[in-house]
C-alpha cells in the first residue's frame, strides 16, 4: 500500500460538518496544502537531460573514418543488440549540454551497418554519433513509444567545412499553444513528411509518446498540418501535459532541425481517472520519474465531515498507471485531486469525483 504524504504535517485532515460552502472551502484548503504546495519547488525547474542506460560489455559502436562531410553518408556499425524484436537507432547530434539537438537519425536491425546521412544544412564543428538499442512496447498500457533497452557509448565526430552548408529548410510552429491544437508548417520537402511531438531536442522512437502524423507535401515542397495534442495509453485518454516540447519532422529520410514550443498552463490538463467501481484506485498519466506525484482523496462522510487522505511518490513516467490510496470506510462521496510537481512538466491534474 502506498506510503502517506511525508512532506505535509499529517496524513488525514478532518473538517467538522457544516454548511456546503464551508465543506467546499475545507476541501479546497486541504487541496492547496497537500497537492499544490506540498513538496513543490518554485519556480518550476528545467527538465533534466535524458539519462543514459548502460549496455552490456558486448555493446560496441563504430563510426566510419572522419571527418564527416555534409551531403554524404557515414557507415555506423553496432554489435550487442541482436535479441528478438530489437533494433538499433543511430542519431547525429550537434551542440552540447542544453543546446544539443538531433540533426539526423536512422534505424537498422541489430548487427547490420547503418548509413547515417549528414544534412547539407548541418553546422561545421564537433558533433556526436549516438546509438540506442530499442524494441517495441507490447504491453497493454503502451502509448505507442518504443522501449529503450540500452545506450551505446557515443562517438565524437567532426562535421567538415566542405561543401558549404545550405540554408536550413524551414519548420514553423507557434511559440505557445493554449487550446490543445498545434499547427506545424514546413518547406523543402520533395515527398512525404512524418511529424511528431516529443520532449527534448533529440529525436528518438522511445520519446514519441504522442504519436506521429504522415503529411504529403505540395509540388513546391511546402506542407502544413494541425496536430491535436492528445495522449492515449491503454484505457486512458488525456490532453498533453503543459510545459516545453519540440516538433520533429523527417522528410523522406532527412530531418528538419527540431522546433521547440510551449504548451501553456491555460491548456486543458490531464485528468484524474476513476478506475471502474473502485473508489480507492485512480489512474494518472504523463508524470516523469524525476517528479513527484501527490494525490489527495477528499472524502465526505455521512455526517458532512470532510476527511482528506494523501499520498505521494515518484512519478512513474508515461503510460497507464494505477494508484491505490486508502479511503475512509463509510464515505458517501470522494473527490480526487492530484499534481505532478518538480521539474518541467509540473502541473495539476483535473480532479474527479465519485458518489458511493
Amino acid at each position: 500500500m502506498p506510503e502517506p504524504i511525508t512532506c505535509s504535517p499529517a496524513r488525514r485532515y478532518r473538517r467538522a460538518a457544516a454548511d456546503r460552502s464551508v465543506r467546499l472551502a475545507a476541501m479546497l484548503a486541504v487541496t492547496v496544502a497537500l497537492v499544490l504546495s506540498a513538496c513543490q519547488p518554485t519556480p518550476v525547474l528545467p527538465a533534466p537531460p535524458f539519462g543514459s542506460v548502460p549496455g552490456p560489455s558486448t555493446a560496441l559502436l563504430t563510426v566510419g573514418p572522419g571527418p564527416l562531410t555534409r551531403g554524404t553518408t557515414v557507415a555506423v556499425g553496432t554489435s550487442g543488440c541482436d535479441e528478438d524484436f530489437q533494433y538499433v537507432e543511430v542519431r547525429l547530434v550537434t551542440g552540447s549540454g542544453t543546446t544539443q539537438r538531433g540533426v539526423a537519425m536512422t534505424t537498422v536491425s541489430g548487427g547490420e551497418t547503418a548509413d547515417l546521412e549528414v544534412p547539407m544544412w548541418a553546422a561545421t564543428g564537433p558533433a556526436e554519433v549516438e546509438a540506442s538499442c530499442n524494441e517495441p512496447d507490447f504491453s497493454m498500457a503502451s502509448d505507442g513509444a518504443d522501449v529503450l533497452r540500452f545506450d551505446f557509448p557515443s562517438v565524437p565526430v567532426t562535421i567538415a567545412d566542405s561543401p558549404a552548408a545550405t540554408a536550413e529548410p524551414t519548420l514553423s510552429v507557434p511559440a505557445v499553444v493554449s487550446d490543445g491544437a498545434l499547427t506545424v508548417s514546413g518547406s523543402g520537402c520533395g515527398g512525404r513528411v512524418l511529424v511528431g511531438v516529443a520532449p527534448g531536442l533529440v529525436p528518438s522512437a522511445t520519446r514519441f509518446h504522442y504519436g506521429r502524423r504522415l503529411v504529403t507535401a505540395a509540388p513546391d515542397g511546402s506542407w502544413s498540418t494541425t496536430l491535436q495534442l492528445g495522449y492515449h495509453a491503454g484505457e486512458f485518454s488525456d490532453p498533453i501535459v503543459p510545459g516545453s516540447l519540440s516538433v520533429f519532422a523527417v522528410c523522406e529520410g532527412w530531418w528538419y532541425s527540431p522546433a521547440p514550443f510551449e504548451v501553456s498552463t491555460a491548456s486543458p490538463a490531464p485528468a484524474v481517472h476513476l478506475v471502474g467501481p473502485f473508489p480507492a484506485v485512480v489512474g494518472l498519466t504523463q508524470c516523469p520519474t524525476y517528479n513527484t506525484v501527490s494525490i489527495l482523496a477528499a472524502a465526505e462522510m455521512p455526517s458532512g465531515e470532510i476527511v482528506g487522505v494523501g499520498h505521494h511518490e515518484a512519478g512513474r513516467g508515461f503510460g497507464e498507471h494505477l494508484y491505490p490510496v486508502d479511503v475512509p470506510a463509510g464515505a458517501v462521496r470522494i473527490t480526487w485531486y492530484a499534481s505532478c510537481h518538480g521539474a518541467d512538466p509540473s502541473f495539476v491534474y483535473t480532479p474527479a469525483s465519485i458518489n458511493l
